[in-house]
């Protein structure tokens, strides 16, 4: 009797991208972006849903915002750094803040990368796609 290989499930899994931005445009770009492409994605308007999300979905790749309200994407990154199981994820900061200052702050606080807006699609799809090259 032949055996056949079987496939290990993580070989199966597809990326899973995570956005936490308050700003509903900023989920409709990054949609339309990464529509048909090889990656799941997750979204989350509100910056403690997003730190659950994380937690539960355990994606491969996180972009945050900074500037959102309840939290701020600088508490969520010392969170999700701080806990764990996120503690690896690959986070890419994706915001209008673009001082030296709250670039520095966010690298300090565990980013991996740093994206100003507006978004540039070309170059959005590269840094996620090197992220998850990076971390894979």
């Amino acid at each position: 009797m032949l055996e056949m290989p079987v496939a290990n499930p993580q070989q199966l899994k597809r990326p899973r991208i995570l956005l936490i931005d308050d700003d509903q445009g900023v989920h409709e770009v990054v949609q339309s972006l990464f529509m048909g492409s090889d990656y799941d994605l997750l979204f989350s308007s509100d910056p403690w849903e997003g730190v659950e999300m994380a937690i539960e979905h355990g994606p491969s790749l996180i972009i945050l915002d900074i500037y959102m309200k309840g939290m701020n994407g600088y508490d969520v990154l010392a969170k999700l750094r701080y806990t764990p199981v996120t503690r690896k994820i690959p986070i890419l900061m994706l915001t209008a803040a673009g001082s030296v200052k709250n670039i520095d702050m966010a690298f300090d606080l565990g980013a991996d990368n740093y994206m100003i807006k507006p978004i540039e699609p070309n170059r959005l799809r590269q840094k996620v796609k090197d992220l998850l090259a990076f971390a894979g």
